[in-house]
């Protein structure tokens, strides 16, 4: 029985080729992008696989190392915008997911409608951020609150709060005028 390897694998071809003993196989899934297929392809025949799979089936890549500049953290349900791009968290991403649990402690749903994380995060490519109103229709919330939750989630990390600390004075003052 020959061993095959995924493309979604997070082992690269030529560790994998270098440590099977049997016929190596590689299954490669048809992506947009041509020129990492042809490379992977490349590698293969280069690591003396002696069959190529094709697989058309999903529409979602895996976590290999080549794509990992950071690592995500938690779910993509409550991630940052700059996190699916690769980006290292910092403060404005924590003020993100701050602001994510407290829209949803308030509203009791997530701030962006979708049942998949691809529909989630279209949603939240969004420069406006959610609206609870909008959310949760029959949620009264002050209009002070609301609006400092949707400071910590603008899609845009430059545009929210610098610090927890400026997040914190946004919702206590907030809090005194509710």
């Amino acid at each position: 029985i020959p061993y095959t390897l995924s493309t979604m694998s997070i082992c690269s071809i030529e560790d994998v080729a270098g440590a099977v003993d049997k016929p190596f196989w590689f299954q490669l899934y048809v992506m947009r992008d041509r020129g990492f297929m042809r490379d992977l392809i490349q590698r293969a025949a280069a690591a003396k696989c002696s069959a190529l799979m094709l697989t058309v089936d999903t529409p979602v890549l895996g976590a290999r190392d080549r794509e990992q500049r950071t690592a995500l953290i938690g779910t993509p349900f409550y991630a940052p915008v700059e996190q699916f791009g690769g980006e290292s968290p910092d403060v404005q991403s924590d003020v993100y997911n701050v602001a994510v649990v407290l829209f949803e402690l308030i509203a009791g749903v997530l701030p962006w409608p979708g049942k998949t994380y691809l529909e989630i995060f279209q949603a939240k490519l969004d420069r406006q951020a959610p609206s609870m109103r909008r959310r949760a229709p029959d949620l009264e919330v002050p209009a002070g609150i609301e609006s400092a939750i949707a400071g910590g989630l603008l899609a845009d990390r430059r545009e929210r709060f610098s610090s927890a600390a400026e997040f914190r004075g946004a919702l206590e003052a907030a809090l005194k005028h509710a």
